[in-house]
């Protein structure tokens, strides 16, 4: 399988858009339509890199190292899944440790449930670790 064929089939599994990828992958749409289409095949390693951060999975996986990608990311509360699609949205996505860092707060066994909630407990924490 190709490098286009795996960001392709990552991509339809996430269940996002070829430009939800490039936003957050930090690459143009046109650019990612290119690797997709397989006629950019040299991208460099740091767009790689963001592209199977943005996926979920390794570069190692999407440069074809490794048979299978890396283990699917976690289901997401409705209001962290949420708070993670506004991000998107506003072109400064979530990274994978800042889904996992907020993934494992809990208090008395409780989550958040609202995106504003789940807003404010990041940027309080940006705040308080830079």
């Amino acid at each position: 399988m190709s490098l286009a064929d795996r960001i392709k089939a990552l991509r339809d599994r996430a269940g996002i858009s070829s430009s939800e990828l490039a936003t957050k992958a930090g690459l143009s749409k046109g650019y990612l339509s290119q690797i997709e289409g397989g006629e950019a095949i040299n991208p460099t390693i740091d767009k790689v890199k963001r592209l199977a951060e943005a996926l979920g999975t390794d570069a190692a996986y999407l440069m074809e190292e490794v048979d299978q990608p890396a283990s699917k990311p976690p289901e997401l509360p409705a209001g962290l899944k949420e708070y993670a699609e506004q991000r998107v949205r506003e072109g400064d996505p979530l990274t994978d440790s800042d889904l996992h860092m907020l993934l494992s707060i809990k208090n008395r066994g409780r989550r958040p449930e609202k995106a504003t909630d789940w807003a404010y407990i990041h940027e309080t924490i940006r705040r308080i670790i830079p």
